[in-house]
């Protein structure tokens, strides 16, 4: 490794620079102190002689000994510091791979989790809906023709549907039904989701295929729905085609409807002849969808932070049920913070009905 070498050699030479420093400041002194002895005993003769041998050994012999132990020592300490490093290297190179293992591992449990927790959500409202009626099983009804028979059914399903609503959001009831309509509307102008026999009609007539028929009608139901929800939960941009489009976008992306809605706006996207034919013929400008509006939507649908969005506006409508089990297995949209804030409002709002009820009994049996 890079790292390696360019410590091994930079040690080397720091190493062996300071056991330079040490030797030649020992062989200084020693130095020195030979020299300086030579003159305190320059009255003694004997002793001058042993001095001046000591001088020419220390010369001969001190100082490349003493170099070489310098030199050896250096050197061992380097093997050990090196050896030191390389081994601390590795175990922290473990760690790192150990930790970005267990990230991975996080990660991945992470993304399970959470698919989870929206499979769960998902199971939680589709059961809702299936519970007492067939509201799925309505996109998949013979679109071909209505009989009386099959729209009385339908308004069976729709009127379901309405009922069911109640169990994820909190709204007032709202009529609902299929009938045959006078005019070639796609929904009765009337109060409510009144479904025309004839739309069902004039979409398998031009669409030519039943699958495409049944994504856009199941598209024109949410947006209705999304119109008449809006309009009762006061939201400023009510009366605004687009702001429909995107609340009904957002309630099929939460019932996993995502595949559906994605074919219709392709399909309207890419065949505008279609879309204006329908147009004429039913002399409606909400149903179907136009280019514009499906290319719109299908930017919403690679938007990931579309239905977090709604949920400031979305959270006191929902059912404290629903609420709860968001709570409990959030998902990818769920927005924590503000679930916990709806639930703790309510939670204070239920204990302030029972004080209230507790000293209205009090009073009374006073």
């Amino acid at each position: 490794m890079d790292i390696i070498k360019a410590y091994s050699f930079r040690s080397f030479v720091i190493i062996m620079f300071f056991m330079a420093f040490m030797c030649l400041l020992v062989d200084s002194t020693f130095y020195v102190i030979l020299t300086n002895a030579e003159v305190v005993l320059s009255g003694h003769k004997n002793l001058i002689d042993l001095v001046v041998m000591l001088e020419e050994k220390f010369r001969l012999y001190y100082v490349p000994i003493s170099a070489g132990i310098f030199g050896l020592i250096g050197i061992l300490l380097w093997v050990c510091m090196r050896f030191l490093f390389v081994n601390l290297l590795k175990t922290s190179d473990k760690a790192i791979v150990d930790k970005k293992d267990d990230t991975k591992v996080k990660g991945s449990l992470d993304k399970k989790e959470k698919k989870n927790n929206d499979r769960r959500l998902f199971l939680h409202l589709l059961s809702v809906f299936q519970r007492e009626g067939r509201l799925m099983d309505f996109f998949s009804e013979d679109l071909n023709h209505y009989e009386d028979s099959q729209i009385n059914a339908a308004n069976t399903i729709l009127r379901v549907f309405e009922r069911q609503l109640h169990q994820i959001f909190i709204f007032d009831s709202f009529p609902v039904g299929v009938e045959r309509c006078d005019t070639s509307k796609a929904f009765a102008d009337r109060l409510g989701i009144i479904l025309c026999a004839g739309y069902v009609q004039q979409l398998y007539n031009h669409l030519h295929d039943k699958q495409k028929a049944q994504n856009a009608l199941g598209f024109s139901i949410f947006h209705e729905l999304g119109r008449i929800l809006l309009a009762q939960w006061n939201h400023p941009a009510t009366a605004r085609k687009a702001t429909a489009d995107e609340f009904a976008t957002v309630l099929m992306i939460m019932l996993k409807q995502t595949e559906k809605l994605s074919a219709n706006a392709e399909n309207f996207a890419q065949n505008p002849l279609i879309s204006e034919t329908l147009r004429q013929v039913l002399k409606d400008n909400r149903h179907p969808l136009t280019v514009r509006r499906a290319k719109r939507i299908s930017a919403w649908l690679k938007d990931p932070g579309i239905v977090l969005k709604w949920q400031k506006f979305l959270v006191p409508h929902m059912q404290t049920a629903l609420l709860k089990r968001l709570q409990q297995y959030p998902t990818a949209w769920t927005d924590l913070p503000i679930v916990e804030k709806e639930l703790a409002l309510r939670a204070q709002k239920f204990t302030r009905k029972d004080l209230q009820k507790s000293s209205i009994q009090s009073t009374s049996e006073i």
